[in-house]
């Protein structure tokens, strides 16, 4: 990052440069770098000013600058991104700093504060002659062009890694829940289906339904008991319900099988 030390005489002087290239943009950004008192005054309480000439129109132009919320190796820091306005003209950029502060005394009077700073000139190296000979207003429909292009460029890729995470990869049986749902790599896709509910839709949407099937958990020992009835005849029942019915004699020869007596 292209820095300048802001010196307590009022000197900026660049510290760490940069080739920075006419016509670029967003790709370089001035760092201002203030001691955080001058002269028994907080600068942080200042309102900063930068002000700027192009290098060959001398269009002068100015901007407040905010300071950044943590100190940097002790100093107050101020940021200036450089955009295609900053870089369009090749040559020396002139900047200067101007730091305003105004307080009221218990007696209500106003006072003023202001410090300069001496200019400092930063490099816009000019890009290759072919690209000079181009029109101003050909070589920004090209800029648009491109910059329209990669724009559309990440949407695709955005488009598509969206998709990718928003398709099914797999599908899970959840016992523990007992439900059922989608899943991309190996995270839980969308709201889940009740496996009651999946067998109840199944169930009214096939021809012959569902059957049943008790499981081993559900399973129990069925209850036996015998009634002895008027008639001299004995009823067996399961889970008090009738099962059948025999009479002396049949029970008598039930009783007289051999596979009985073993």
């Amino acid at each position: 990052m292209y820095t300048i030390l802001v010196k307590d005489n009022n000197e900026m002087i660049p510290s760490t440069t940069e080739r920075i290239m006419q016509r670029s943009s967003g790709v370089n950004t001035i760092r201002f770098l203030v001691s955080p008192t001058y002269n028994d005054i907080d600068i942080s309480e200042c309102t900063v000013l930068l002000e700027y000439a192009l290098p060959i129109t001398k269009e002068p132009k100015s901007t407040i600058l905010i300071a950044s919320e943590e100190l940097y190796k002790d100093n107050l820091e101020y940021l200036f991104p450089l955009t295609i306005d900053h870089t369009k003209e090749p040559g020396k950029l002139e900047m200067h700093l101007s730091f305003f502060r105004t307080d009221m005394t218990a007696d209500g009077a106003v006072t003023s504060c202001v410090r300069k700073t001496e200019p400092v000139f930063v490099e816009i190296i000019p890009v290759t002659a072919w690209s000079n000979m181009i029109p101003d207003s050909e070589f920004a429909a090209i800029d648009q062009r491109i910059l329209k292009l990669s724009a559309l460029a990440n949407q695709l890729n955005d488009t598509q890694e969206t998709i990718a995470n928003n398709k099914a990869d797999n599908i899970k049986l959840d016992m523990d829940n007992k439900n059922l749902y989608l899943t991309n790599d190996g995270k839980q896709l969308g709201n889940p289906i009740s496996l009651n509910d999946l067998g109840d839709a199944i169930s009214e949407n096939t021809k012959n339904g569902l059957l049943y099937v008790m499981t081993d958990e559900e399973k129990t020992e069925p209850e036996y008991s015998i009634s002895t009835n008027e008639d001299g005849t004995i009823t067996l029942l399961v889970d008090g319900e009738e099962s059948k019915t025999v009479t002396a004699e049949e029970l008598n020869e039930l009783f007289s099988k051999e596979d009985i007596k073993n």
